[in-house]
């Protein structure tokens, strides 16, 4: 067939957008490609030895308790990274800034053409990740077109496709969750997808991940815009080109909607379906040259295919999950929250997060993996890497990712917990039982009866100024500067005031202690270094004072006129004469602060009485002590990871 005739067919045809298609696309246009053929996904839920995260999801509250300890984090996922794959770009963000932006190896090695170092900015091919954009593109367009995703797809695919058994029942919300009912291999060229909605499915709504539930995506792109009318048929010169037609056509809508209405309100451009150098090459494990380049996959475009970077997904995810440049904020977190376009959404004792991993390999071992996490407390987070894992331990990102963001989670900081165990106001087990609300509205209670503060009134502070003028009250009665009667003639400023006057006389800091807050005096009195540090330059926090003020065995006025290591000698008498063990004189002032913060929290928290704590030693006490807050924290064995000083700041909601 001639250019011209088939020109002038194209331009003619009924229902197809005029300049979609390209004449020379169309005689270029090759079904299958090669280089697919073979070809090794993701396989989502299906995938084996993925963490599912258990030990998050154990117990998910309606008040989230755990939080993410970002720097530990990071460094825990970029020291697996840098010794398992080939290269990889980290970036995590919070409300849209980065926070952490890491790489390490190479996209390209120096033996390969156009070598590249891995970076933030470096574009790869992020495979299945690819089907979010989709999904994206799908809640945009069907709320432009006032069409519900629960409606059925099959008025919106070729009108000339046979539709076997239940195809018109399998609906929008379907595809994008994978229930469509379609068990198929990574396969979703137009031609594959073409035989499978023929052969019809057995039922809906069961789980079976397949490329093709968002191959079909790049379909219905193409008609809900417009650009191809469901009836379109290409006949020329008495050969059928309908299949030609539509699978470059359905490609080329596709890319330009995504383009002008995901990436543009992104801020992002330039994003491939083919392989440009710079991208990164593929390798095995361990590298070596030459790379693999994937290739063109428009092909597979809709479950795959698309080349982006760390920056540029961060920015989609972004716009999407609070700028509401793409879709309004509630539709987008409707969609996630339905799981269009993820892999995972999980109501983890640290919040709500949406998980999407992808996966693309050859035949000879070379991989490319991408991994996208929309995390609580408005991170987000994205990791490529341009091999597979060379251990075997780890089966991909996902499991790479959910093992160090497990294990990098630690309670919250609630301080008015802490106020209410050291006032002597509510005990640990009572605690326990408690919501966060009913430890706020306990310490309101407690600070309106003993003290003078009523307008405003201590329901109008907010929990960190609540918190604040509990320590202060409890810092002033368990430091023996006032007592209960004096402190029912005071406000919360008057006991701010007289604090700063006890912390002058222990740290000299004068005036520069107006510029704290409450809590960060209480933490002065205990030993914290805040008022001193950058002025003293020997200035190193000193936390055996406020071990010996909270345990009692010392008052503030005493301990201003001890030494350091007169401090640290009553603390070794302390612990002596609390436990079975005499030698802790060989322990650092850091370490000695530790076991006798455990110590004391043990007495506080009414775990052992003083005759139970001298039959045990330090470790007896710590051991015990995890077992306990264990009822708190729910975190099992990472309670072991914690420090002592931790253990007791876990304690006290810190």
């Amino acid at each position: 067939m001639d250019r011209q005739t088939l020109h002038a067919a194209v331009t003619d045809a009924p229902g197809i957008r005029t300049g979609l298609i390209d004449v020379d696309q169309v005689l270029r246009h090759t079904p299958l490609p090669g280089h697919l053929v073979a070809v090794k996904s993701s396989r989502g839920l299906e995938d084996v030895g993925e963490a599912q995260l258990h030990h998050v999801v154990e117990r998910a509250l309606p008040v989230p308790d755990l939080t993410l300890e970002h720097m530990r984090f990071v460094n825990t996922l970029t020291a697996t990274l840098g010794s398992e794959v080939a290269g990889y770009a980290v970036e995590l963000r919070r409300r849209g800034t980065p926070m952490f932006i890491e790489s390490g190896g190479s996209a390209r090695l120096e033996a390969d053409p156009t070598p590249t170092r891995w970076g933030h900015d470096v574009r790869m091919h992020v495979g299945s990740c690819s089907k979010l954009i989709t999904a994206i593109a799908l809640t945009r367009l069907l709320a432009a077109r006032g069409i519900s995703p629960d409606s059925p797809i099959v008025d919106h695919l070729p009108a000339y496709w046979a539709k076997g058994p239940r195809v018109d029942t399998i609906t929008f919300t379907d595809l994008l969750t994978h229930r469509s009912g379609f068990v198929t291999d990574s396969s979703s060229d137009f031609g594959y997808m073409k035989g499978k909605v023929a052969a019809g499915v057995p039922a809906t709504g069961g789980y079976s991940y397949a490329n093709m539930n968002f191959g079909l995506g790049r379909i219905l792109v193409a008609t809900l815009t417009g650009d191809i009318d469901p009836q379109l048929r290409v006949e020329v010169v008495g050969a059928d080109l309908s299949d030609t037609i539509w699978d470059v056509g359905s490609v080329n809508s596709y890319a330009a909607y995504v383009a002008a209405d995901v990436f543009g309100p992104s801020g992002v451009t330039g994003p491939t379906l083919d392989h440009p150098a710079p991208t990164a090459l593929a390798y095995q494990r361990p590298a070596a040259v030459p790379g693999w380049d994937s290739g063109d996959l428009r092909s597979m475009s809709g479950g795959a295919g698309w080349h982006l970077s760390c920056a540029e997904l961060l920015d989609v995810m972004g716009a999407l999950r609070r700028r509401g440049s793409i879709v309004p904020v509630d539709d987008a977190l409707a969609m996630l929250d339905r799981g269009f376009g993820v892999d995972q959404v999980i109501d983890s004792r640290a919040g709500r997060l949406y998980v999407k991993n992808g996966y693309w390999m050859d035949s000879n071992g070379h991989a490319e993996q991408a991994c996208l996490w929309f995390l609580p407390e408005d991170l987000e987070l994205v990791v490529l890497a341009n091999s597979p894992f060379g251990s075997g331990a780890i089966a991909n990102l996902r499991d790479a990712v959910s093992t160090a963001y497990t294990s990098c989670l630690v309670p919250r900081r609630f301080p008015i917990r802490g106020v209410l165990l050291l006032g002597g106001f509510r005990r640990q087990s009572e605690l326990n039982a408690m919501s966060t609300e009913d430890m706020r509205n306990t310490l309101i209670v407690e600070l309106t009866q003993r003290t003078a503060q009523r307008d405003p009134g201590y329901q109008g502070f907010d929990n960190d100024r609540l918190a604040g003028a509990g320590a202060a009250l409890v810092a002033l009665r368990r430091a023996r500067i006032r007592d209960d009667q004096a402190l029912r003639t005071m406000t919360a400023d008057d006991m701010r005031n007289t604090l700063i006057v006890e912390l002058d006389a222990q740290t000299g800091a004068g005036r520069r202690l107006q510029g704290f807050t409450d809590l960060q005096q209480a933490g002065i009195l205990l030993g914290d270094d805040l008022a001193t540090r950058g002025i003293d330059l020997q200035s190193v926090p000193n936390w055996t004072r406020g071990v010996l003020l909270v345990g009692g065995f010392r008052s503030q006025r005493e301990l201003v006129g001890m030494s350091p290591d007169d401090m640290r000698n009553t603390l070794i008498v302390e612990l002596t004469a609390h436990s079975n063990q005499s030698d802790y004189q060989a322990l650092t002032d850091h370490d000695l602060a530790g076991a006798g913060a455990v110590m004391v929290a043990m007495r506080e928290l009414g775990i052992r009485t003083d005759a139970q704590l001298r039959t045990m030693s330090s470790d007896d006490q710590r051991n015990t002590l995890i077992v306990e807050l264990d009822q708190q924290t729910h975190l099992g064995r990472a309670m072991q990871g914690l420090s002592n000083l931790r253990l007791a700041a876990v304690a006290l909601g810190l």
